[in-house]
């Protein structure tokens, strides 16, 4: 029970590490901005469960399919380390303009999925370390 316990709490502080979801509170406040707080609520537990069910989905199926589609693990990280670059990029570029001030600002709400469940909560780093800790 013991080791089960230990092994437990390093996967947990792995995948918190890994995940770092305190990294992105101001990326999940930034995108969010001017929505009300149900609007918030809703992104927040669409993004988590999408989270979630990703990092499961590797845990329970990872093995198979990485080995289905011949994806090495060397190679994952490299294209997901290209798509995070890309992201933060669109992100870093997109600028708000002080031209038009909308009173009631309209979320799309699929932001709960890109970019924040994947890549920023379940990218690249997550399934690799749920991919190592489970095979």
């Amino acid at each position: 029970m013991e080791n089960l316990f230990t092994f437990s709490l390093t996967v947990f502080t792995g995948f918190f590490a890994i995940m770092n979801p305190i990294a992105g509170i101001p990326v999940f406040v930034t995108l969010t901005e001017g929505a009300d707080n149900q609007a918030k609520v809703r992104i927040n537990k669409k993004a988590t469960i999408t989270a979630f069910l990703i990092v499961f989905v590797f845990v329970v199926l990872g093995k198979f399919i990485f080995e289905l589609f011949g994806i090495t693990i060397p190679a994952f990280k490299i294209t997901g380390g290209i798509l995070i670059f890309y992201i933060g990029l669109e992100m870093l570029q997109s600028t708000k303009s002080s031209v038009k001030h909308l009173s009631k600002v309209e979320i799309d709400e699929e932001i709960a999925i890109s970019p924040l469940a994947i890549p920023l909560l379940a990218g690249p780093g997550t399934i690799c370390n749920s991919y190592e800790f489970c095979y």
